[in-house]
């Protein structure tokens, strides 16, 4: 059966008006059961300035904020590590022995040379002070050996004192009298020196003493933080160099200050411009 293009267009014309009259009455029916929602779904805002935030995602380690190396003061053999690595320590903790004989021996001399030090510069004061009347000092009295320097500047000066009473009567000479004060400065210029000789001599004995001291205790290493002990670099019978001016020293332990632990994240060079001191992080183990 043949259609005409006047007909078939009038068909198709009608079928157009018959959908949209079908989808109106559907989108009515919704309305007339729904409400009319349209102004709802409208929202007006207005625009205002404000900052981007990017958020960052990286893998980041945990590491001790505070890591303690711990070297020798002194020079020995290793003799006891009471502690292996991975122990948990507290400050003063033993984490090593080294031998103690040499360092006892130099206290011993130490204390000898302290001693001796000590009666020189007794027998020029025997009363502690500087003797500036040594005509009244009786060695046989005083209970103590008396320095033959500060013998001889009392004698010296009671020969002086003497050879003036005696001038002053017509005894002696005036060059008799010069001679005799004469020899009684130089005692006293002798006297003197040889009162700071000693006390030169008494500090640097104490001084090597409190050092022989100081080494003997170092033979005792300790722990100068609590923590874990991360590493343990000696093994016993090993010898370790001292710390010092020339040489750095060998390294005996790690400690780890695990009472504060930060994060370390690697950014790009990119990421890393746009990162500063006190932004916010989130870390997840």
């Amino acid at each position: 059966m043949s259609i005409s293009k006047k007909n078939l267009g009038a068909a198709f014309g009608f079928l157009s008006i018959l959908v949209l009259v079908g989808a109106g009455s559907y989108w009515a029916d919704r309305v007339m059961q729904e409400g009319w929602k349209g102004e709802e779904q409208v929202r007006f805002t207005k625009p205002k300035r404000g900052e981007l935030n990017v958020l960052l995602r990286e893998t980041a380690s945990l590491k001790p904020r505070k890591v303690v190396e711990i070297k020798s003061k002194v020079s020995g053999r290793i003799l006891g590590l009471p502690y292996e690595a991975g122990s948990v320590i507290r400050a003063g903790s033993v984490i090593a022995e080294i031998a103690r004989d040499d360092y006892e021996r130099a206290l011993e001399v130490g204390a000898e040379e302290l001693a001796r030090a000590r009666r020189a510069l007794r027998s020029l004061m025997p009363f502690g002070e500087i003797v500036t009347e040594p005509e009244r000092i009786r060695v046989r009295e005083i209970g103590t050996l008396v320095d033959i320097v500060l013998i001889d500047y009392g004698a010296a000066k009671v020969k002086y004192l003497n050879m003036r009473e005696m001038y002053e009567r017509n005894l002696i000479s005036l060059k008799t009298l010069d001679e005799a004060e004469k020899a009684y400065d130089t005692a006293y210029v002798s006297y003197h020196q040889s009162v700071n000789a000693a006390s030169a001599v008494l500090t640097s004995a104490r001084v090597q003493y409190e050092r022989a001291l100081e080494n003997l205790q170092e033979t005792t290493i300790r722990s100068p933080v609590s923590g874990v002990l991360t590493k343990v670099r000696v093994q016993e019978g090993e010898l370790v160099q001292e710390m010092s001016t020339n040489s750095i020293g060998t390294p005996i332990a790690e400690v780890a200050d695990l009472s504060q632990i930060v994060a370390v994240a690697k950014l790009s060079a990119v990421d890393v411009g746009g990162v500063t001191p006190g932004d916010p992080a989130t870390l997840t183990v």
